[in-house]
């Protein structure tokens, strides 16, 4: 039978589906869940053991000027 196994840096995944950085991510108890559902992977944005250091920082976007034109080009 055919598998979606992908190995990625040596890295070794059920399959090649794998949840960004965001609330999927959040915990451990969110990321057993991701894979228990067939998630191959989850990229956590913060990981510490201590709780009390991982700080909700917004806005998680900002806006990318030209330096010359100061025209908006992305976010």
């Amino acid at each position: 039978m055919a598998t979606l196994e992908t190995i990625v840096n040596g890295m070794k995944m059920p399959n090649p589906f794998i949840i960004g950085s965001g609330p999927p991510g959040t915990n451990a108890n969110v990321i057993c869940k991701a894979f228990d559902e067939g998630w191959g992977a989850v990229i956590c944005k913060t990981v510490s053991l201590d709780a009390s250091k991982v700080i909700n920082v917004q806005p998680r976007y900002a806006r990318l000027r030209s330096r010359t034109s100061g025209e908006i080009y992305g976010w």
